[in-house]
């Protein structure tokens, strides 16, 4: 194998076989696009689609979802903001240094003023796929950050853009380097539309079992004889079951539940442990807990000192403050927290404490919380409006055992995926970095 000798260069060091220019020298054009001011049918509810910072994804590429539309005439009169197939957009305005490529799809389509119109050069042996990669790489991302003039909003010039640095390796390598972190972003994204797929599973389970519109195989024989105002399936045995439901102040629930009042349930634990009993990875504050209910991260700075509010195994703990972030942890061991974390508890062991923290992770749970919260910029649950959050509640710890045991299968699944994301996410930050820097050559 021929050995890659390297050289320094204002981006760092890289082949010797590379090349450094800035941008402007494989542009054809790199303009900026235009928001129509004037007065008359400029929107429209569809027509020519007008992309805006928020219309790029992460794998820039432009989300049609989420574009503006313009009228067929005022499409025609924003001629230098008319896009065409393998421009590249780049934001200079707001969120800074993203991009998207743009596909016959996308077409026919404008941009406003946020958004820079890289369109290169036929013959300038500059690939736009590597180029797209090579902006979102640290190397244009920190000439960025260097470039930011704070205002407004941040923003940068079309001058910056023309500036930008640009490596460049052999034609057939710049492509082959932007096909491999392509084929990683496919499945990062489909991995991503895989767990949004499951969570929303999990919901529309959760909505399900949680009101006994389906049951889990716990009624009596005689009880699925009876004709019923309401008929669901069975997730255990998926035999078709029949039972008399009731209506209650929540909508229909099975006969055999009751509808239970949370602060009668349980309790609000405010125990509280010298902190020196424990290493500081058993405190759980505010920021070691992840949003949209994804646990908890280790604790890296110290305890408090003194007494601190303890948590046990078993119990629930929630965060306080902005109560939309759901953040939310089933504890698999003792430990203390943040006065910020609400720690529940089951009370005389009422219920089964798997199946509360069900409950609690519902998100009409944490709607309910946010709907009663106290405060604006950093809104707070109301304890005791917390505490008349109504339930259904089934009439054994056999069967809530078993919706929460269905509910947390579903949860591992879903973290086992999350673990797999973070790991294609960490492996294309390694080949961008290896890649792009020329330490790993695809050439054939």
């Amino acid at each position: 194998m021929k050995e890659t000798k390297f050289k320094q260069t204002e981006v760092g060091m890289i082949p010797s076989d590379w090349d450094v220019k800035p941008l402007d020298k494989f542009a054809n054009l790199i303009t900026k696009g235009t928001t129509p001011t004037s007065i008359g049918d400029n929107f429209v509810d569809n027509g020519v689609n007008f992309v805006k910072i928020e219309s790029l994804t992460k794998f820039s590429e432009i989300d049609c979802t989420k574009v503006a539309y313009i009228s067929e005439n005022t499409h025609k009169k924003l001629f230098r903001s008319q896009l065409q197939t393998n421009d590249l957009l780049v934001s200079i305005a707001g969120a800074l240094g993203r991009t998207a490529i743009v596909k016959q799809s996308d077409l026919p389509a404008n941009t406003n003023q946020a958004l820079s119109l890289v369109r290169l050069k036929k013959d300038c042996l500059l690939d736009v796929g590597y180029l797209k990669e090579w902006i979102n790489s640290n190397i244009v991302q920190s000439f960025i950050a260097d470039k930011t003039v704070v205002g407004a909003q941040p923003n940068i010039s079309l001058q910056n853009v023309r500036d930008f640095p640009i490596a460049t390796p052999p034609f057939e390598e710049q492509k082959r380097i932007a096909q491999a972190l392509s084929d990683v972003d496919a499945v990062i994204s489909t991995t991503e539309k895989l767990i949004a797929k499951k969570k929303a599973l999990k919901q529309g389970a959760m909505q399900q079992l949680l009101t006994g519109k389906v049951r889990l195989g716990f009624q009596t024989k005689d009880e699925r004889r009876k004709t019923s105002d309401f008929t669901c399936h069975s997730g255990a045995e998926g035999d078709r079951i029949q039972g008399k439901y009731k209506m209650t102040e929540l909508g229909l629930i099975p006969e055999d539940w009751q509808v239970k009042r949370l602060g009668d349930e349980v309790i609000l634990s405010t125990e509280t442990f010298e902190s020196a009993q424990y290493k500081k990875e058993f405190y759980v504050g505010t920021e070691n807990m992840l949003q949209d209910k994804a646990g908890i991260t280790k604790n890296e700075t110290v305890n408090p000192i003194g007494k601190a509010k303890g948590f046990k195994r078993n119990d629930i703990l929630m965060s306080n403050i902005r109560p939309y972030l759901k953040k939310i942890w089933y504890a698999n061991r003792d430990g203390i927290c943040s006065n910020d974390v609400l720690v529940y508890r089951v009370a005389k062991n009422a219920i089964d404490s798997s199946f509360l923290y069900s409950i609690l992770s519902d998100d009409n749970f944490f709607a309910y919380v946010m709907e009663n919260a106290v405060g604006t910029k950093m809104p707070r649950g109301d304890k005791k409006i917390i505490r008349e959050y109504l339930f259904a509640c089934p009439p054994t710890k056999e069967e809530q055992t078993s919706i929460a045991t269905v509910l947390s299968d579903m949860d591992s699944e879903i973290a086992a995926l999350e673990t797999k994301l973070a790991k294609y996410r960490q492996l294309k930050t390694g080949m961008m970095q290896q890649l792009l820097t020329g330490k790993i050559r695809l050439i054939k």
